[in-house]
């Protein structure tokens, strides 16, 4: 995770294998961040720096958007 205001490293979260894409939500709460080679998406908590949840999806998941309605 990069400190926006100094542009250095704030924490390094670990995530799932093969980490590639990231998308953040609008609320700037939680990034979602594809693990290609563990088939899994990792749900990180920005404040907390750490793993909240990891979702299994299909197989070697790439790019990543997020949408709110």
């Amino acid at each position: 995770m990069i400190d926006t205001a100094t542009f250095t490293v704030a924490a390094a979260v670990k995530t799932g294998m093969g980490s590639h894409g990231v998308a953040i939500d609008s609320s700037g709460t939680f990034a979602y961040i594809t693990n290609m080679f563990a088939d899994t998406v990792s749900v990180v908590d920005i404040k907390k720096r750490n793993v909240a949840a990891t979702v299994k999806v299909g197989k070697e998941p790439n790019g990543i958007s997020v949408s709110s309605f």
